[in-house]
């Protein structure tokens, strides 16, 4: 199994940050191998499944996507599976004060 991680430090709230990256509008912005996501009408939650559009080298296939844990603004946790196969966890922290 490969694991890939991923740091950023953002001047802003944990709320704040929770609002932008768990809108799944702008995943598109961020990863240029998204075309779409089809974002499921009742928003995000625990055990919500939704699709996303992907594109690699000319090739289009859609991946399916499950919310495996849910806790705003902190933590998500999300399955991607068909011809991608992933666990992908969010985590948000507050950084101490200086």
């Amino acid at each position: 199994m490969t694991t890939v991680e991923f740091s950023v430090e953002v001047d802003a709230l944990p709320e704040r940050v929770w609002e932008v990256t768990s809108d799944l509008a702008n995943l598109p912005h961020w990863d240029r191998h998204i075309e779409s996501v089809r974002v499921p009408p009742g928003g995000l939650g625990r055990g919500v499944r939704y699709q996303v559009v992907m594109r690699f080298m000319g090739f289009r296939t859609t991946v399916e996507a499950e919310v495996l844990e849910w806790e705003p603004p902190w933590r998500a946790v999300v399955r991607l599976s068909g011809l991608l196969e992933a666990t992908v966890s969010t985590s948000i922290a507050a950084l101490p004060q200086e």
